[in-house]
């Protein structure tokens, strides 16, 4: 839990991460330590959240005193609340509110450039994820280029499509890679990865015909097993996995 690390960085009592609200208020993203179900939200959580939208539109770290029941009439507050903008990329997406004990102006201070540094720490966790992201993106684009690339050197159709599944096989390892085109109201297996020749008598071939017709009709990827979620119907699938000795099956439709 971040929230308790940073609590217990500062020191704070407790903490927040808030979001303002699209017309007032503001919403509670997550509270250190959890609130029991039911309870009503504490002093400092509830001050934290009135001032959520002012702290997020100025952008700058506030410090507010918070009275509590027991402080004594007249005395100076004994708590502040630390209220910390969540920058993002472009703008302020929210606060991070913390509650401290503590009236010595210097350790304040300490407590609030400590509590500073930690979201700072979050933000460059989040600018870490989405590097990350990113390269995963480039890896997928490099890894559809290169098959272009292998599929391009051909200059026929059958060497193409025979080139496609060859390369799907080799870099997504897979045992099996069919590729088929819809012929008039039936699709025909056009290319089949490691095997130059196959007639579509036999059973396999039928089987997998089969399969990509289940697929084409619904336009939608058939993954065999299906996940508990699937609305798809996968039975020729089931049936393709069943007669051949298949651990898993996945059709996708060529939009």
């Amino acid at each position: 839990n971040l929230l308790a690390v940073q609590c217990q960085i500062g020191p704070a009592e407790g903490g927040a991460i808030l979001r303002a609200g699209r017309e007032r208020g503001a919403d509670v993203l997550a509270v250190f330590p959890p609130l029991p179900e039911g309870a009503q939200a504490p002093v400092w959580l509830a001050q934290a959240a009135e001032a959520c939208r002012a702290v997020a539109a100025q952008g700058v770290t506030a410090v507010q005193p918070v009275h509590s029941p027991d402080d004594l009439y007249g005395q100076p507050a004994r708590r502040r609340l630390i209220i910390v903008p969540l920058r993002g990329e472009r703008a302020v997406r929210g606060v991070a509110a913390f509650f401290a004990e503590t009236q010595d102006p210097e350790v304040l201070a300490g407590v609030r450039e400590r509590l500073e540094l930690t979201v700072g720490l979050l933000s460059l966790y989040e600018m870490r994820l989405l590097l990350q992201r990113r390269q995963t993106d480039l890896r997928r684009l490099r890894a559809a280029m290169e098959t272009l690339a292998a599929v391009n050197v051909r200059d026929r159709f059958a060497g193409m499509a025979m080139a496609l599944a060859n390369e799907v096989a080799a870099r997504w390892q897979c045992e099996r890679v069919s590729i088929g085109f819809l012929k008039g109201r039936y699709v025909h297996v056009r290319a089949m990865s490691h095997t130059e020749k196959f007639s579509r008598k036999m059973k396999l071939v039928q089987d997998i015909e089969a399969a990509m017709e289940e697929c084409l009709d619904q336009d939608v990827e058939i993954l065999y097993p299906a996940p508990p979620e699937a609305t798809y119907v996968s039975r020729a699938a089931r049936e393709l996995a069943k007669h051949h000795g298949v651990a898993m099956l996945l059709s996708l439709p060529l939009r």
